[in-house]
């Protein structure tokens, strides 16, 4: 063997050797970045896969194996241009995996608040990505359903979690799939959604409350009294069951439970303005006018903006005919929200009967500005304009 190629043979030697010892180094390391990764320890995960990414004697395999956990390592630390860009790398390598858009897609969502909002575009964006790569289990339909939802599609969420309470339901399935329906006006699949909740859970006081309130709107009364006093079992300190409560015993015209129940609310919170408020519409109901006056006033206390109080004093003065007390109150009322086309109206009426017609010309004129369909302004200005 000549000296030249016995050189050559030994610089191979050698060469081959640091490459063998350099692959080997790289390979303890992937393994340690990938326990630090599954320990949690994201941050230090993520320096191991750049510096072995940053070897260019790396072998295809390790670097795609690197380049994976890399990107999983940058979404579980939040780090989304970060997984972006490694992403776009392992698709230039000729490799696209389902996990990694659909955890890019999840962290758009901004499930934990971790940033200032969620990006629901570009969460449908990457999640639709996911779907054409076979994605399709359970937990990621509802990621899916959210995002069709924050994007205001809520027919296709609907439909999602439609699919998913056929399969395997929980509380918040049937809770999501409940306000869905109610905001798409279907409040009796959104009752039985609600019903379908606590028959899992009966220890969440939202899905009482909110099944309460629901009854309410569907003028089912008895219904809500039953599931707001369940409600108060469950948590005998919460005020807005005692209120469902009490409005709902007004709506059955049952004056004296509801009194009692509301002045339960302010023995557990003085400051409930609403309370006092309803209490006064209760006795103005019971023709007890300087006792509703009187909670009205208390209801003042706790919030002077509120512009119902100063309305519903106005009006007893109105029916007593203390047209310049009436005045007095519908002007507040119209100074706490100038665009409320009923304290307008009361306040036109006030005046034409203090006989200041021109006012309450100008009050009218002011109301059907706000709401060109208020009938009755339309009547009263036209009757006056007559004279």
């Amino acid at each position: 063997m000549n000296k030249k190629l016995c050189i050559y043979l030994i610089i191979l030697f050698f060469v081959f050797s640091f490459s063998a010892e350099a692959q080997n180094v790289n390979y303890n390391n992937f393994s340690g970045g990938v326990n630090l990764y599954y320990q949690g320890r994201y941050s230090e995960a993520e320096a191991i896969f750049s510096e072995i990414l940053n070897d260019p004697s790396i072998n295809h395999e390790l670097k795609h194996d690197t380049l994976y956990y890399y990107t999983l390592t940058a979404l579980d630390n939040n780090h989304t241009q970060l997984a972006i860009e490694q992403i776009n790398t392992l698709k230039e390598l000729g490799y696209e995996n389902g996990r990694l858009y659909w955890k890019l897609g999840a962290l758009f969502l901004n499930k934990d608040h971790q940033f200032d909002s969620a990006s629901f575009d570009s969460a449908l964006e990457n999640l639709q990505k996911a779907s054409k790569l076979g994605v399709n289990s359970i937990p990621f339909k509802r990621d899916l359903a959210a995002a069709y939802t924050g994007l205001n599609e809520k027919e296709k969420a609907k439909k999602l979690y439609g699919e998913i309470i056929s399969i395997n339901p929980t509380v918040d399935d049937y809770l999501n799939l409940a306000l869905l329906n109610k905001e798409l006006g279907n409040l009796e699949t959104a009752v039985k959604y609600y019903e379908s909740a606590l028959d899992i859970d009966s220890t969440r006081q939202t899905i009482y409350l909110n099944l309460g309130n629901l009854y309410q709107e569907l003028d089912n009364y008895n219904a809500a009294v039953s599931i707001y006093k369940q409600g108060i079992k469950l948590q005998k300190n919460f005020t807005p069951f005692y209120v469902g409560l009490g409005e709902s015993y007004i709506a059955l015209e049952k004056y004296n439970e509801a009194e009692n129940v509301l002045k339960q609310v302010i023995e557990i919170n003085r400051h409930s303005y609403y309370s006092y408020f309803l209490l006064g519409m209760i006795n103005r109901k019971l023709e007890d006018y300087d006792t509703a006056l009187d909670y009205y006033d208390q209801a003042i206390k706790y919030n002077e903006d509120y512009v119902n109080a100063y309305l519903e004093q106005g009006k007893i003065y109105l029916n007593r005919e203390e047209y310049y007390k009436a005045i007095s109150k519908f002007s507040i009322a119209v100074g706490k929200n100038t665009k409320h086309a009923e304290s307008h109206y009361y306040l036109a009426l006030a005046y034409y009967g203090a006989d200041m017609k021109e006012a309450a010309v100008a009050e009218l004129k002011r109301t059907l500005h706000l709401n060109n369909k208020y009938p009755n302004a339309r009547k009263l200005l036209n009757e006056i304009e007559k004279q």
